[in-house]
């Protein structure tokens, strides 16, 4: 029997059990005072019948009758204790909490009076972006489809899933188990059935689409209400990425690129996502 604990603060949860009661929910960032998590059995190897509503201070908790291990990690900015079966090293749960000080980053290219280094500096400290070099984020290159999947499998905690289909991702590539978990969890498509073209440049609405998947993935409702009127280029939008647009809008993850375009079919730089995934970890964390 696995359980893990809310944050908590003395006895007391910290948050709304609500909120904090979600498998989705995997870290907190800036909490105040002295506080605590715990993870993993609490009473040995012992496979017990869970008996239900029992864990008053459970956020998380599952029963695969499989030994676990629970690894610590502890960085200049974080704790986080991650979660493995042993019979096949599949990480079944996650949870980080992240300091109030962040660790300024190093790229050169990116200056404070830019509109995207808050956002840069977010993704350094939580760890869902690096740069193209130690000291070089590249701001305004293309994303890949590889690299936009990669960062989303490190906001899931880097589960491992069975390897896809695709013939042009070979096992070796860095961004292997990250398209394998995509597909395995409806996240991506590949451009055709044997294909997923990790190199190809991630249009806006492609993006936005992966977005929407991986919300609904964490069983986030993902509207369909029409978001679209003003923009002159909403006739550029997919069919397959209009409801995943109007829900980014809403949402507030997507803004358009002047006033009246939203440019669906235009890439997405390095910049720009790193400013859509900091808005979608502060959606996730509410």
């Amino acid at each position: 029997m696995y359980c893990r604990s809310y944050i908590m603060d003395g006895l007391e949860p910290l948050g709304d059990p609500d909120i904090y009661d979600q498998r989705s929910i995997s870290s907190v960032t800036n909490p105040d005072g002295v506080l605590y998590v715990t993870a993993n059995s609490s009473s040995g190897s012992k496979t017990y019948k869970p008996k239900e509503d029992i864990f008053p201070y459970s956020a998380a908790q599952h029963q695969y009758h499989v030994g676990e291990l629970s690894r610590v990690s502890v960085t200049e900015s974080s704790f986080s204790i991650e979660t493995y079966r042993t019979d096949t090293m599949e990480q079944v749960d996650r949870f980080t909490i992240f300091r109030k000080d962040e660790i300024p980053h190093p790229f050169t290219d990116v200056t404070s009076d830019q509109w995207y280094d808050r956002a840069v500096q977010y993704a350094y400290t939580h760890g869902t972006m690096n740069g193209v070099e130690e000291t070089r984020f590249s701001p305004n290159t293309p994303t890949s489809r590889a690299m936009f999947v990669t960062i989303l499998h490190r906001l899931d905690g880097g589960k491992t899933a069975k390897a896809a289909t695709f013939e042009d991702v070979p096992s070796t590539a860095y961004y292997a188990n990250a398209v394998n978990w995509a597909a395995e969890n409806g996240i991506v498509t590949g451009v055709s059935a044997s294909r997923f073209a990790p190199d190809q440049e991630i249009s806006r609405e492609q993006l936005v689409t992966m977005l929407a998947r991986y919300a609904a993935y964490l069983g986030k409702t993902v509207p369909v209400e029409d978001q679209t009127e003003g923009y002159t280029d909403a006739s550029l939008i997919s069919p397959y990425a209009l409801s995943p647009i109007n829900w980014a809008l809403q949402e507030g993850l997507l803004v358009g690129t002047s006033s009246d375009r939203l440019s669906p079919q235009s890439t997405a730089t390095r910049a720009q996502v790193a400013q859509i995934i900091m808005r979608l970890q502060k959606l996730l964390a509410e």
